[in-house]
């Protein structure tokens, strides 16, 4: 096929005490994708604990073939287009899931770590895909880059990717706090 997927977002991970806040840009909501024009749907995001995001490719097609990684997050355009995509990726039976018609957002807090362990996350944006063209095309989302040696230490990532380590606060920390007694005598 010759549809592109949308432009890749710049993720920020912020490593916090029990938490970690993810945010990211807009820049795939304007991508053209040369055939169809403007296709953006939504935001996928993907959380692992393995550099290589395998520990999340628990979504099966009909014969049990792991195709699809679990994401802890999905925000889409409020549009009408949500549930499973009618067409199915191959001759599996699976179908994309095109999410619920949430609206976008640009951040999401994951409470659901631990501190000291090491997270990795992708945020991948994902097109409509075109159903009813010829014989269809399913929808494509962005790629996800971590690029490992051979001695497993991670000498790159793509754009939307971040790591993080939530951790605790030092101790005796306090957050920052401005006090104003009075801007008049």
């Amino acid at each position: 096929s010759f549809a592109k997927p949308p432009r890749l977002p710049t993720l920020k991970a912020t490593a916090q005490d029990g938490k970690v806040v993810l945010t990211w840009d807009d820049i795939a909501e304007n991508s053209i994708d040369p055939i169809y024009y403007k296709d953006f749907e939504g935001y996928l995001i993907y959380r692992s604990t393995d550099p290589s995001f395998n520990s999340i490719k628990t979504i099966t097609d009909t014969y049990g073939n792991p195709i699809y990684w679990e994401p802890i997050a999905q925000f889409d355009l409020k549009n009408g287009l949500y549930g499973p995509h009618p067409l199915a990726v191959g001759e599996t039976g699976a179908h994309f899931n095109m999410g619920s018609d949430s609206g976008l957002k640009y951040y999401y807090v994951d409470k659901n770590v631990d501190n000291g362990r090491t997270y990795y996350y992708a945020i991948v944006a994902y097109d409509y895909g075109a159903p009813d063209i010829g014989p269809g095309i399913a929808p494509s989302e962005n790629t996800t880059v971590v690029d490992i040696d051979e001695y497993d230490n991670i000498r790159g990532l793509g754009k939307n990717v971040g790591i993080a380590v939530p951790h605790a606060d030092a101790a005796g920390y306090n957050d920052p706090s401005i006090v104003i007694d009075s801007i008049y005598n």
